[in-house]
């Protein structure tokens, strides 16, 4: 599990999305999370954390290869330059 950078991010959100990704590494099921895959690519998970920040996961054999927590505004910069699959 890995996090970009932190520093500027609400502790209680830092927190929540610790949270869930310790709740990923046990179970897998990101769907409990209110979690999807992108229509674009279906390797990357979008989880909401809070109403203002979104989790996005690269999503490989049920384990998070990488975690990144995004603001809504770079959340739609970041799916807009995704890639197709």
């Amino acid at each position: 599990m890995f996090l970009n950078d932190k520093k500027g991010l609400p502790s209680y959100i830092v927190d929540k999305s610790v949270r869930i990704l310790k709740e990923l590494s046990i179970d897998g099921d990101y769907c409990k999370q209110n979690g999807k895959r992108l229509k674009k690519n279906p390797r990357i998970l979008s989880i909401p954390v809070g109403q203002q920040y979104r989790l996005v996961c690269h999503w490989h054999k049920k384990i998070v290869q990488k975690a990144y927590l995004l603001t809504h505004e770079k959340y739609n910069l970041f799916y807009t330059k995704c890639k197709l699959t």
